[in-house]
């Protein structure tokens, strides 16, 4: 009896053993399936993304170099288009692309990829705003301009002071945490002026749609960075290398003088311990960060100085955005401080004593009230741009969805 009792409680815990092992297979099985499909939907939205980056990629392309999209891009703000591309790179690929101008040299992008595998299909929408500055100097846009803006300026706990000049903003000018802005000539928005309790401008007239009469447009002026054009910036460059040539020139000395237009192909990034005095500009086909870097804490902050040599262009130049923040000595600067998308001093970036002039699409200053001074020369403006026979098309605010 005793014998037969263990044979049974040995099948019955057999039998428990068994149905464990059965009930973990499955489980296990079902989490490899699960894991699988979530790395193959992973895997085809990831594919899409590109393709639909591709279709914006190729927007661009045909804004800057197909003659007709490029001048109606430019001339007509109503202009619209869309291109329908079937299996680009391989079968079951496609996008569709819609433009449509919300104003000259600005126009949304859509782009919707479409990635169709067997039975499995997916679809990702991109959306972004192709900008190209228009201005021509012989509009004489830039006379007495020392901060000119295509959209907003925002200022927030900003000391700004601008002798010998007045500022433009292409939309709104915005004041907050008590800000002051000093200006000896006019300050001027398209749009509108909000001065709140606390925040100041001093200006000699105030011209926008709530402060009668609303100043003449003005358009961000045009700089030619890489066409084919000997007076491009690129092609006037005493030295030209890739950011990560650059990267390692300024790692490796902590104290540095260059001479000449310096063009970087990429971003360039200021590393700590490093004075830099570049006569002449200093030019990013990417953006450039000036401050940004905390470590090692222990060294010195960055400096950067720019002096004009009397001839040729002279200043700081972005194909996108200039970024400057806290982790930075004063920049003294001579010549202009230019960047086709945005300029932006965040809190606690460093003193600015220029002399020249400011241009951007859109400028934040947030810098906790450390002055950005600004003595207006339309010389050294003008002689920075050039005449620019092309100017370079970006695409901003990007935005993104996936279904």
């Amino acid at each position: 009896m005793n014998n037969n009792n263990q044979q049974g409680v040995i099948l019955i815990l057999s039998l428990l053993v068994m149905g464990a092992l059965v009930i973990l297979s499955g489980y296990f099985l079902s989490f490899v399936v699960t894991e699988n499909k979530i790395s193959q939907s992973q895997s085809y939205s990831v594919e899409t993304y590109y393709l639909t980056e591709a279709g914006i990629q190729e927007t661009i392309w045909k804004i800057d170099n197909d003659e007709t999209w490029s001048s109606e891009f430019e001339t007509n703000p109503s202009w619209q288009a869309t291109l329908d591309r079937e299996d680009p790179f391989s079968t079951g690929q496609s996008y569709s692309i819609a433009v449509s101008n919300t104003e000259l040299g600005n126009a949304e992008i859509i782009t919707t990829g479409h990635l169709t595998i067997g039975s499995k299909e997916s679809q990702r929408v991109v959306k972004t705003t192709a900008f190209q500055a228009q201005g021509e100097i012989s509009g004489g846009s830039a006379t007495t301009t020392a901060i000119l803006t295509d959209q907003d300026m925002d200022f927030s706990g900003a000391n700004i002071n601008v002798n010998g000049g007045s500022i433009y903003a292409g939309d709104d000018i915005n004041l907050s945490f008590f800000s002051e802005i000093d200006v000896e000539f006019k300050a001027m928005a398209a749009d509108r002026i909000d001065i709140p309790w606390g925040s100041s401008i001093d200006a000699t007239d105030l011209e926008s749609d709530n402060y009668p009469p609303a100043p003449d447009p003005l358009d961000m002026l045009q700089i030619d960075f890489d066409s084919d054009d000997p007076d491009s910036l690129l092609n006037q460059a005493d030295e030209v290398y890739t950011n990560s040539q650059f990267a390692n020139l300024l790692e490796n000395n902590s104290s540095l003088t260059l001479n000449g237009v310096i063009y970087v192909d990429g971003n360039i990034t200021f590393p700590r311990d490093i004075d830099l005095t570049v006569n002449g500009a200093l030019i990013a086909d990417g953006n450039i960060n000036y401050g940004s870097e905390w470590w090692p804490f222990w060294e010195s902050n960055p400096s950067l100085t720019i002096n004009d040599p009397g001839s040729g262009p002279v200043g700081l130049i972005a194909k996108r955005n200039i970024n400057l923040g806290s982790q930075a000595e004063t920049i003294n600067m001579e010549g202009l401080i230019y960047a086709l998308d945005k300029i932006q001093a965040d809190w606690e970036s460093p003193n600015i004593n220029l002399t020249g002039g400011m241009i951007t699409r859109r400028l934040i200053v947030s810098n906790f009230f450390n002055p950005i001074n600004i003595d207006y020369d339309e010389e050294i403006i003008l002689r920075t741009l050039g005449i620019a026979t092309d100017a370079p098309v970006i695409n901003i605010d990007h935005w993104e969805e996936e279904y």
